[in-house]
């Protein structure tokens, strides 16, 4: 017989802000033993395109949303973990078209963004 789990975790994302503007938004569900954190997919990107620093982890949720090569290799930096994560984030890309159609709708956008505050 399988035991029950003493303590649940449900991970959520959102790129709308509506469960809060911090990039991690935690809740307690009304079950004691159950939270709920909704990550905010927004504010890595937000932060992206106005050239703030962001975390490691921000990061890691930036890449899961971009298709471009040099974009990724630019987030990713030095950093050998982050390296690994643009490459299988550019392999899965290959292999599922419709994830490429929709990032790269992603990446088109930043680049209009950042091509229209450099004027």
């Amino acid at each position: 017989m399988k035991k029950k789990a003493d303590y649940f975790v449900q991970v959520n994302f959102d790129d709308t802000g509506k469960f809060g503007n911090d990039f991690i938004n935690e809740f307690r569900s009304d079950d004691e033993n159950k939270k709920i954190i909704y990550i905010n997919t927004a504010v890595p990107l937000e932060k992206f395109l106005n050239n703030e620093e962001l975390s490691k982890a921000e990061k890691i949720i930036l890449m899961m949303h971009i298709v471009d090569k040099k974009m990724l290799d630019d987030i990713a930096g030095d950093d050998e973990d982050l390296k690994e994560i643009a490459d299988l984030v550019m392999k899965g890309a290959k292999e599922d078209p419709l994830t490429m159609e929709l990032t790269s709708k992603i990446v088109s956008d930043i680049k209009k963004e950042n091509t229209s505050t450099e004027e």
